[in-house]
């Protein structure tokens, strides 16, 4: 027999950004992948994690180290063993990946030759230009493979940015630190668009921009003759204060917008205020190189101001240009104040034609969506991580988030968190992620199918607009419990988004059926069987004791009506 028990639940729908909880989002990762010592970057685009006395080839379809070369560094000077890392990887043709080892601040070069067997064969010898002589610095590298150049920025350069040809072996590089300003301390990032290379750099304690010729035709003085440099920074009204953010913490060009976001702070680096700036690359940055006056000597070497107009790739010059520009490039269209003001870097990620930024704090990950048209940014999702977190990258439709000594890849959308939950899966407003009516649950859009019948509702998060009616669906339960009954679990929502659950209660294993023995056979030319026979005729004899005894009663009825004073007589009859 089966029970039903009526519960109802009441849901009150939360304006909040959802927070995903650490537990979950750790283990919803798919791949995790641990070392023996710390990682220092990884490479997803060449399935390489570089390290602390390592290198690794990673399988992400497997969740595999694949293959692993370690580096012993040799003895300091003051006996301590030397922090050894594998540094300036950077990938040339299909097939090969030059990188070094700094050992013992002598940095030595290798190459990693991919196998048939897809799998990397390393070995040492390679390109010593490109070895960091201080390991600790960060190096950002772009290949353009027409005229066969390889650019590489880090502030282990003096000269920030080196230009190497690898047909000829030979190197260029822009003027020396001492002719532009002070000392390069940290490389932000670098990117490549149409004919210039521009670099951001953390100079004293503001946040440098450099462009310069990709191809430069002309080297004077084994120096690049197009390097130009101006300061850059953000202007945000935060809490009706004007304030100028002037440390760009992280950096990102998309190609598509023709916008360069940057993620700024303010000197010296203090928890209060972390902005994203867009600067739109051609009206803000371009324009001013090309405009703006520079830093000069007149005749008699006094200071003056130069004007020296557009810088044009292609054209060759006996001498540099003037390198130092008097303006800044200013940004003033703030994105976005974030909330959390510990973040130090970001990644972006372009979906379904929605342009998303994924910032990192030491705790958490941030989801923002930017939208073109107005020029800001909205907060979709927070992850509480279980760990202190060191770098993020997305590579493929997946995220890559690092940690001391692991990395954790997965899907950067966690629609899975949201379960069966409509109402959750609708309001968050994620374009990665739409609810099934087929399979009444959350799915990552892109892997939604026609048959699945997914929707989502990217202007106002509205439940009751995708289900006027409301909607339910059935969880099934799967425990047995005390080994009687499985709970099953009818979901009905209202358009309100007001839940109602009934539950009901299915046996784990029906009753067994309990019989004497076979079921007699019954031949065809016998009316009834023996059973059938045998309770007829109970049944007849059961009839023939009930006529019986109304017979009986029937007599006893006509004896009184034949003496009625008999009774009367002893009635009256008085004790002697």
């Amino acid at each position: 027999m089966i029970l039903y028990l009526l519960i109802l639940i009441t849901s009150s729908l939360s304006s909040q950004v959802q927070r995903i909880p650490a537990d979950f989002a750790k283990s919803s990762a798919w791949c995790k992948l641990v070392f023996d010592s710390p990682v220092r970057r990884v490479y997803p685009d060449y399935n390489i994690v570089t390290g602390e006395k390592f290198i690794s080839q990673i399988d992400t379809s497997s969740c595999k180290i694949s293959v692993t070369q370690t580096h012993d560094s040799t003895t300091c000077t003051d006996g301590t063993t030397c922090s050894d890392q594998a540094t300036s990887v950077v990938k040339i043709d299909n097939t090969t990946l030059y990188y070094c080892f700094s050992d013992n601040n002598s940095p030595k070069p290798f190459t990693a030759t991919l196998l048939p067997n897809n799998s990397y064969e390393f070995s040492s010898g390679g390109i010593s230009q490109i070895c960091l002589e201080d390991p600790s610095k960060t190096s950002y590298s772009n290949l353009n493979p027409d005229d066969q150049l390889l650019y590489m920025a880090s502030a282990s350069f003096e000269t920030g940015l080196i230009y190497y040809n690898i047909s000829s072996d030979t190197l260029d590089k822009p003027p020396d630190p001492s002719t532009r300003g002070d000392e390069i301390k940290e490389m932000t990032g670098m990117f490549v668009r149409g004919d210039y290379i521009y670099t951001v750099y953390l100079d004293r304690t503001v946040s440098t921009i450099t462009r310069s010729c990709k191809n430069d035709l002309s080297v004077y003085d084994g120096h690049i003759t197009t390097f130009t440099v101006a300061d850059i920074r953000c202007t945000s009204t935060i809490d009706g204060e004007q304030i100028v953010l002037d440390r760009v913490l992280s950096l990102e060009y998309s190609e598509e917008l023709d916008k360069l976001f940057i993620l700024t702070s303010r000197k010296p680096l203090t928890s209060s205020a972390v902005a994203l700036c867009v600067l739109d690359v051609a009206a803000d940055i371009d324009k001013l190189f090309d405009t703006s006056l520079y830093k000069g000597f007149d005749e008699t070497g006094a200071d003056t101001e130069i004007k020296q107009g557009e810088i044009k790739c292609g054209t060759s010059r006996s001498q540099a240009v003037e390198p130092e520009c008097i303006r800044s490039v200013d940004a003033t269209n703030v994105a976005a104040v974030l909330e959390y003001t510990d973040i130090f870097t970001f990644t972006s990620h372009k979906t379904l034609d929605h342009h998303l930024f994924y910032f990192l704090c030491d705790d958490s990950v941030g989801v923002y969506e930017y939208f073109p048209q107005t020029g800001k940014t909205k907060n979709l999702l927070d992850i509480y991580l279980w760990d202190e977190g060191r770098s993020i990258s997305i590579h493929q439709d997946l995220i890559y988030l690092t940690f001391d000594n692991s990395v954790y890849i997965t899907e950067p959308q966690w629609c899975s968190f949201y379960g069966r939950d409509p109402v959750g899966c609708i309001k968050s407003m994620h374009p990665s992620c739409s609810y099934s009516k087929t399979q009444s649950r959350c799915l990552s859009t892109l892997k939604c199918e026609t048959s699945d019948n997914c929707v989502q509702d990217l202007e106002t998060g509205s439940f009751s607009s995708l289900f006027p009616e409301g909607y339910s669906y059935k969880v099934k339960g799967t425990e047995c419990l005390n080994n009687k009954i499985f709970i099953d679990t009818d979901v009905n929502i209202a358009p309100n988004g007001t839940i109602s659950t009934v539950k009901s209660y299915r046996d784990c294993s029906p009753d067994p059926v309990v019989t004497s023995g076979p079921e007699p056979s019954v031949d065809s030319d016998k009316l009834f069987s023996t059973r059938e026979i045998g309770f007829l005729a109970g049944m007849a004899g059961f009839a023939a004791l009930s006529v019986f005894l109304l017979a009986i009663l029937a007599c006893k009825g006509n004896n009184k009506k034949k003496n009625p004073q008999s009774l009367t007589m002893k009635n009256s009859i008085a004790p002697i």
